[in-house]
């Protein structure tokens, strides 16, 4: 198994070897991205907890049923188009903004949704009920992103579910790093203040940049899955190559920020059996399900 120096020093190495030739301004999409991902393998419930018990705090994770898929937003998978000559994506920020006036105009009650001027509410809720928008949910909880990674059995390729790992940390430095000068911080404190930066941020910046997004308003789901929102700023890449990009420029971090653990879907039963055990279940993980 590659071990955390063994992959810093092969992902410097491709990096430096992009940068010489040049290759990195090409628009690749998603093609180099196993390369940023520290990949591990998992052929049991322990060897998850040892794993998930590596990494240490300051991390967020995210399951998916298929080992093979990259990360992409529901807004990207909205606008993918097929057609016979090929394949475009429609408009994201028109589409985006349409499928959220959409789900505020569905919201029947008044009462109890956010305000108008808090976005990031509202990205909450319209992600956690099924809307189209430019986030990812991730969770502060391994055991909750396994249960999403293993509810249902993988289907393709080798037929192997994955739990992201990605340092939150890094992330949030990194992305003070890369904002623009017109940005300012994000206050320190005030609750109302940063939901007015949010909304700014998430209205006016469209840089390649990752953030995290602290919904004033936290709705059911997102408190029982422990949900941390981020949102891909610059809408036209995916997931992937964004959080790619952040990666590599100015600098490769010293030690892995992404890392995936692979695990067998003959491993399924046991893992949500562990699971059910410890209290993490579809009961548990949408509390509102049945209201």
């Amino acid at each position: 198994m590659q071990t955390s120096s063994e992959f810093c020093e092969q992902l410097s190495a491709f990096v430096a070897e992009w940068r010489r030739t040049g290759t990195q301004r090409a628009h690749l999409g998603d093609s180099p991205f196993p390369r940023f991902v520290l990949t591990e393998r998992a052929e049991s419930w322990e060897q998850f907890l040892a794993w998930a018990r590596g990494l240490g705090s300051g991390w967020c994770f995210r399951g998916q049923r298929e080992a093979t898929w990259n990360l992409s937003t529901s807004l990207d998978r909205a606008c993918f188009t097929r057609t016979p000559s090929g394949y475009y994506h429609r408009d994201r920020d028109i589409e985006g903004s349409r499928h959220l006036e959409d789900f505020r105009r569905s919201m029947h009650k008044p009462e109890g949704v956010p305000a108008d001027s808090d976005l990031g509410s509202w990205y909450a809720l319209a992600q956690h009920n099924g809307a189209p928008t430019r986030f990812l949910d991730w969770t502060l909880s391994p055991f909750v992103a396994a249960y999403f990674a293993f509810e249902r059995p993988a289907c393709e390729g080798d037929k192997r579910s994955a739990v992201w790992a990605l340092d939150l940390d890094w992330l949030e430095d990194r992305g003070r790093e890369l904002l623009p000068a017109s940005i300012e911080p994000a206050p320190a404190i005030g609750a109302a203040d940063r939901v007015r930066w949010e909304a700014k941020l998430l209205d006016e910046c469209r840089e390649a940049i990752i953030v995290r997004v602290h919904p004033q308003q936290a709705n059911a789901r997102m408190v029982a899955q422990q949900g941390v929102l981020l949102c891909k700023l610059f809408h036209q890449p995916y997931f992937s190559p964004t959080l790619m990009t952040m990666i590599f420029h100015p600098q490769v971090p010293e030690c892995p920020v992404l890392r995936k653990l692979e695990v067998d879907t003959a491993h399924s039963e046991d893992f949500l059996r562990n699971l059910r055990g410890i209290g993490i279940s579809h009961e548990s993980l949408f509390p509102d399900a049945g209201l």
